[in-house]
C-alpha cells in the first residue's frame, strides 16, 4: 500500500488547558504558549529561583533547521521537518512547518536564552533577571 501525501496526525485535546497550566506553574504572569498555524507539539515547562526551562519534542529535527527569535518578551521557536521521498510503504510520522510562540514573563532575561537539541528534544533555558531572584535581607539590631 502506497501512502503519498499522508496528513500529519495531531491531537490538541490534551493541550487545550495549557494556558491555565502555565499560569498555575509560573504564577500570575501569563507564560502560556500560543500557536501560529499548526497545533502545538508536546511541551514541558518549569521554573526555579534562577531559570525558566522549556522542553519541546522535536523528533527528527536537525539543529540547523531550528530558528529561535526573541523580541520584546516574545519568544518564537520554529523549524521545518521534510518528508523523505519513498516509493512504497506507509509513513505516519509528522512533517511540515512548526512554530510555537511564548510570551515570556518580565522576570525572564531574554538576552541570555540558551538552546540545546539532544535526542529529539529541544531544551530552552531562560535565566531570570537579577532583580527577579530572591535575596536575603539582613535584619539589624537597633
Amino acid at each position: 500500500m502506497t501512502q503519498a501525501n499522508a496528513s500529519p496526525r495531531y491531537s490538541t485535546t490534551a493541550l487545550t488547558p495549557i494556558g491555565t497550566l502555565f499560569e498555575r506553574l509560573l504564577g500570575t504572569e501569563s507564560f502560556a504558549p500560543f500557536a501560529s498555524g499548526r497545533p502545538n507539539l508536546p511541551i514541558a515547562t518549569w521554573q526555579d529561583e534562577n531559570t525558566i526551562s522549556i522542553e519541546i519534542d522535536a523528533p527528527g529535527v536537525k539543529s540547523d533547521d531550528v530558528s529561535l527569535l526573541v523580541h520584546n518578551k516574545d519568544l518564537t521557536v520554529s523549524w521545518e521537518r521534510r518528508a523523505e521521498k519513498r516509493e512504497d510503504g506507509v509513513d505516519t510520522r509528522t512533517y511540515g512547518k512548526f512554530e510555537q510562540q511564548f510570551r515570556l514573563p518580565v522576570t525572564a532575561d531574554e538576552s541570555k536564552v540558551q538552546a540545546t537539541l539532544s535526542n529529539g528534544v529541544l531544551q530552552l533555558t531562560i535565566p531570570k533577571t537579577e532583580q527577579a531572584k530572591p535575596r536575603k535581607i539582613e535584619v539589624k539590631t537597633a
